[in-house]
Parts: C-alpha cells; structure tokens; sequence
C-alpha cells in the first residue's frame, strides 16, 4: 500500500512539474498609453485603443522564466484585425531589438496567437523583467485578449516547426539548384513545343555524338533541377542532330487522365535513376485553342471594372454610363467544395469530379448574361484568396 501512494505521489508531481513549465503573464491596469483598459472577472483584458501609439506593460516577473520556454502565446478577439503587435523587453538592452509582428488577422471569436521569442530570451526572463506590448497603430481598436503566458512549444508545434525547417532546406537547396540551372549554357536544346487538340509535337537539336540521349516530360508538380528519374522518357536516335517528337496530349496516370498542356519537356541523358538534363526544359509555345472567337473592338473607351449584376448600383448604368468593357472577379476558392451536397453542382474533367456552388454559378451566369446581351466585353480575373 505505501508503494502504491509512493508511486501516485511521485506521478503526480512529474506531471504537476509538467504543467508549471509556463509562466502566466499579468497585464499591469495601471500602465498603458493611447487606450482604456478594463479587466473583466475571467482575467479577460478588455481592450480599446485611443491614439496612434497603442501600449501597455505587464506586471514584472516574479521568477526566472524555464529553460525551455521560447514562445509567447495568448487568445485574442478582435473584429479589425491589428497592423502590427510589438513587443518590447524591459529593462532596455543595447542590441536587444523588439520583436515584430505585422498584419495580425481579424477574428469574431477566440483565436490562439504565438510569437517566437527564443532569441530573446537569452539576455531576458529573469526576475523582475517585464514587457511592454504595443497593440496596433491606430485609434478606435477594440481587441480582447487572454490567456497571456511564456512557454515551451508543444509537441504539435515542434513537429511544425521541425516541417517549416525541412521546408526552408529544401527551399534553399532548389533555390541553388536552380541559380545553377539558369546559368548553365547546355548543348543541346529543345526549339519548339506545339499542343494541338490530341497531340503534343516536341522538336529539339542534340550533338551528334550523343548517346543514351532521352526526351523526358516534367509535370507542372514537378521542378526540373531536383529529378534524376522521369515517368515518361523516349529514347533519341543517336547520331541525329535534330529530332521530332510527337505523343498523345492526353495520358493516363496517378489514375486520372493527365492533360499534357501543361508539362514542359528537357533533353536528358544517362539512365533511369541516374539521369542528367543536358537542355533548358521548354513550355508549350503554342496551343492551338479549342474555340476560336472574332476579336472584340470595343466601341469607346468606357470600361467597369470588378463589375457584378448583384452590386450596390443598379444594372442599367451599364447603358445609362455607354460601358463597352468590363472585368469579372472569378473567385475561385469561393466556389469549389472538397464534397457533394444539394448546394453544390458536380463536373467531370480529365476523369476527376469537382463540386461548385450553384448558388454562385448562378450570380455569375446573371452577371455575364447582362454583358452579352450589351455585347460588352468582358475578361474574368482569376482570384484565390
């Protein structure tokens, strides 16, 4: 029995130790500058700035921050959003600078925001430190904040920032394999890319004395510098010191039907997994397009732009204004959905189904209906936002 307590009492007190590795941070009521702050009975700080430079301090530490701390996290509500949070780190050091952050989203409900502080935390977090945190740089902000504390990074937050690493190396090592690539004058080159309605036609020059020559694809989630191996190569006759390739425009692969308009294709040599590119890769030159309509002359000068039937201002400025060209906003990420559902419309294309909104489908068919009925021309912006 006294092994069992023993044992619980020694559990608990790891994992006590466990939860007191942060350190909860107190907002000092009696010292800000540029806002009116009110502390609600949650320790929820009500917040609302008053001037162009927005500040207060928190209490000063009353321990020595842990080890492993390294972020700086609270929750926060605010409908605006803020253009900058700053942190400054008191006492004042020479070559301590703030720690910045800009463009902090606006929310209407509860949100976790942190700050990477480890670099500062080499000369701070002593006893008796304290921080001074400049909130936005404008009047009339209302922002609630909670929560406010000094920790280490969760497990889930290591394993994200060990990606972002990974990430950054990998960014690094393309962006040096590419400087290498651009600058590389190859031999051999690819001269043409034409994609017609089925096919893809290749032409390219080579050295006569090449061999175990290939053209290869690269698909467009693909980047040239980093492959060695390639999922479609054919081989080049040696000797020639031209070439001629045609393939279908259309391929099955990764099941679904790949459309080929948009690979782009290099001269490589060597063997599959030890490939090497001896060309710069080379994008369609032409397409040849599926309909071909009669170029609109506008009749004036007179254009709209982000036009929309379901705006503010009524439809028939169009004539009253004698508009004759316009632009659409096509926000594409507003209509397609992960899913079906009775709100959503399915489409095929190249073997894969996609659902948009139909709601949105038809705003958009009622906005170019009342465009071609005026023989207006119109040219959709693409938007992802």
């Amino acid at each position: 029995m006294t092994k069992t307590i023993f044992v619980i009492t020694l559990l608990l007190s790891v994992r006590a130790s466990a939860q007191t590795t942060f350190t909860r941070l107190v907002v000092d009521t009696t010292r800000h500058h540029d806002l009116t702050l009110r502390q609600l009975p949650d320790t929820t700080y009500d917040i609302v700035t008053s001037g162009p430079d927005p500040y207060l301090f928190t209490r000063p530490l009353e321990a020595k921050v842990g080890d492993s701390t390294s972020t700086l996290s609270f929750e926060y509500f605010c409908p605006t959003g803020l253009d900058v949070i700053r942190l400054h780190f008191y006492p004042l050091q020479e070559g301590r600078e703030p720690t910045v952050v800009r463009d902090i989203g606006s929310t209407e409900g509860w949100v976790e925001f942190r700050i990477d502080v480890a670099d500062k935390l080499r000369g701070w977090g002593k006893q008796g430190d304290y921080l001074r945190i400049d909130l936005g740089s404008a009047s009339d902000l209302k922002v609630q904040i909670r929560k406010l504390m000094l920790r280490p990074l969760t497990a889930r937050e290591k394993q994200l920032q060990a990606q972002k690493a990974r990430k950054k190396q990998q960014e690094a090592i393309l962006e040096n394999n590419l400087k290498q690539y651009v600058s590389t004058d190859f031999d051999a080159q690819v001269t043409s890319v034409l994609v017609t309605e089925e096919q893809v036609n290749v032409t390219g020059a080579i050295a006569d004395d090449s061999e175990n020559a290939y053209l290869a694809e690269v698909s467009p989630y693909e980047h040239a510098t980093e492959l060695d191996s390639f999922v479609f190569v054919i081989p080049l006759q040696s000797g020639d010191t031209t070439f001629e390739v045609t393939v279908d425009r259309y391929t099955e692969r990764h099941g679904f039907t790949q459309d080929r308009v948009l690979s782009k294709w290099m001269i490589v040599q060597g063997q599959p997994g030890r490939y090497q590119p001896i060309s710069h890769a080379h994008y369609p030159d032409s397409i040849v397009p599926k309909y071909t309509y009669p170029y609109v002359q506008p009749r004036n000068k007179k254009g709209l732009g982000g036009y929309s039937a379901s705006r503010e201002a009524p439809v028939s400025d169009l004539d009253e204004l004698g508009i004759t060209s316009a632009t659409v906003n096509i926000w594409i990420t507003h209509f397609f959905h992960s899913g079906p559902s009775p709100d959503n419309m399915p489409f095929e294309y190249l073997g894969k189904t996609y659902y948009v909104d139909r709601a949105m489908i038809r705003r958009y068919d009622s906005t170019l209906l009342t465009t071609a009925r005026r023989n207006i021309e119109v040219s959709a912006i693409l938007l992802v936002d």
